[in-house]
This record gives structure tokens, C-alpha cells and sequence, in this order.
């Protein structure tokens, strides 16, 4: 697609970028509490942990490089 859209990879990195600062100000906000179902997930020999919030997102990227895996 980016070769037939001609979609530079600079382009795509700052397109990532926004697109992981978007999520961080919408997590930090609280946009999506109403949307994800907290879980317990249970550990050996400890409390459950509660799991309510998306961790994909990458808070704090400052570059475009940063989001390269």
C-alpha cells in the first residue's frame, strides 16, 4: 500500500506517532473507561491484578523512530 500510495516510511512514522499521542490523551483523559471491561487476572501466590486499560499504546514517544519495533 505505501509503495502504490507512494506513502514515504517518515511519513508513516509520523503518522504513528500522532496516532499513539492521540491515544495516550484519550487514555489519560478517560475517553475510554466506559468501553473496556476491567479483568482480573489472577497471579500465583498474589492478588489478582486488575487489567482496565489498553497497553498497546506507547505514552511518551517523542519521534517517529521511537514507534519502530
Amino acid at each position: 500500500m505505501a509503495e502504490l500510495y507512494k506513502i514515504s516510511r517518515e511519513d508513516q512514522d509520523q503518522f504513528a506517532l500522532l496516532s499513539q499521542q492521540k491515544a495516550g490523551k484519550a487514555i489519560n483523559s478517560n475517553k475510554f473507561k466506559e468501553e473496556i471491561v476491567a479483568a482480573l487476572v489472577p497471579q500465583i501466590g498474589r492478588s489478582p491484578v486488575i487489567f482496565d486499560t489498553d497497553e498497546h499504546p506507547r505514552l511518551g514517544n517523542h519521534t517517529g523512530g521511537a514507534i519502530k519495533n
